[in-house]
Formats: C-alpha cells, sequence, structure tokens
C-alpha cells in the first residue's frame, strides 16, 4: 500500500493500527503547493514507502482527505490544526512519531523508522537484516 490506496475503502486510522505506519500532511493553511510537493517527494519513492507498510493522506484542516475521520478524532494528536503544516508520522502502534514543519526529507522518516525496534523486528523475518 501507498499513496492513494485507500479512496474506495471508508476505514478510521484505528483499523490501521498494527498494520501500517501513516504520514499525515497537514496543511491547515491551505499551502497546497507546499503540500504538494512534500507529495511529490514521497511519489519519487513510493517503493520504499510500500516496503515500510506506509501510508499517505492528508488533512486540510476540516477532514483527512480519502478518510472517513471526523476532526475531533484528529485532534489526539495535539497538534493545533489551525496553524500547523508539515507531515506528522504514526507508527504501527498509532503513536506520533515524528512531527515536523514542511519540508521533511522522506530518507529522514525512512532512517527513522528503520531505527525502530518492530521495523528491526520484520527486517529479520523478512531476511533483509
Amino acid at each position: 500500500m501507498g499513496i492513494g490506496t485507500m479512496n474506495s475503502q471508508a476505514q478510521s486510522l484505528g483499523t490501521l493500527k498494527w498494520q501500517n505506519r501513516i504520514i499525515i500532511l497537514m496543511d491547515a493553511a491551505g499551502d497546497t503547493q507546499v503540500r504538494n510537493a512534500q507529495l511529490a517527494a514521497f511519489k519519487a519513492v513510493e517503493s520504499e514507502l510500500q516496503e515500510r507498510d506506509l501510508l499517505i493522506f492528508c488533512y486540510n484542516g476540516r477532514q483527512l482527505l480519502n478518510q472517513d475521520l471526523t476532526l475531533s478524532s484528529y485532534k489526539i494528536f495535539g497538534v493545533d490544526e489551525l496553524s500547523f503544516q508539515g507531515v506528522i508520522l504514526l507508527g504501527k502502534d498509532g503513536g506520533v512519531k515524528l512531527k515536523e514543519p514542511f519540508p521533511v526529507a522522506p530518507q529522514r522518516i525512512f532512517t527513522l523508522i528503520d531505527g525502530m525496534p518492530m521495523r528491526r523486528a520484520e527486517l529479520k523475518r523478512s531476511g533483509k537484516h
């Protein structure tokens, strides 16, 4: 799974817990140019996203695009949804692993994930590490 694969499924982030890592591109201020540049950086490395079980969603200040979530569900991340512009990474456990303003290099996220115990166990099971 990668970018845009959840379009036809109405799921909440809770159903993805323990299955996928989630990247949320926060753009409540409506600066779609910055968000789109970040999205393009991730699209360029889609195979690496898939390898790490990453899904990407965009939040526009009102709704999580491609998801059936309400604003109140989103507030659990402790982010001021009216002003933050950047990237939030949720681990498979549902916890916030990274919250940084745009732009964030995909390699920064991959390095962070690859250092996580769950990811190291995945690599060991697959024989890649």
